[in-house]
């Protein structure tokens, strides 16, 4: 799973990947659901903030509480984040959430939706030559 790395980082106690939707795609952590449909609100409180401020579009956010720091990536459609015991150095997480950001633009990153005659649309693959013969050979 996506988040596994980030999950095995030293005060990590919940992190999670939310989609456009404010979907969890994916949680890891007792409180990770939790997690996943905060980080979907703070990117909409986030985002209606740089739109009234003319800041530009969010990318990053973080914020301590009392016993809990959150750190959180924007990318794309997409939201991670992770909650961290207070006092956790955060650089390891925040390096972990980039990558992982990265990712999810590669080509393979994550699938898009599939069309009904099950050819998978979006963040895929299926504009290389093979997989585009291959479709035109099943038609």
């Amino acid at each position: 799973m996506r988040l596994d790395t980030l999950r095995s980082l030293s005060g990590v106690r919940a992190c999670a990947l939310v989609g456009e939707d404010g979907l969890p795609l994916e949680m890891q952590g007792e409180l990770g659901d939790v997690l996943a449909a905060e980080l979907a609100s703070l990117r909409a409180s986030s985002e209606r903030v740089g739109r009234r401020l003319g800041t530009g579009q969010m990318t990053r956010l973080t914020f301590t509480s009392d016993l809990i720091e959150v750190v959180a990536v924007f990318t794309g459609s997409f939201t991670l984040g992770a909650a961290l015991l207070r006092g956790t150095d955060t650089r390891s997480a925040q390096q972990a959430l980039a990558r992982i950001a990265a990712g999810l633009g590669a080509p393979g990153g994550l699938p898009g939706p599939v069309l009904p005659d099950g050819a998978p649309q979006g963040n895929t693959a299926q504009d290389s030559p093979v997989q585009s013969s291959a479709a035109a050979e099943r038609h």
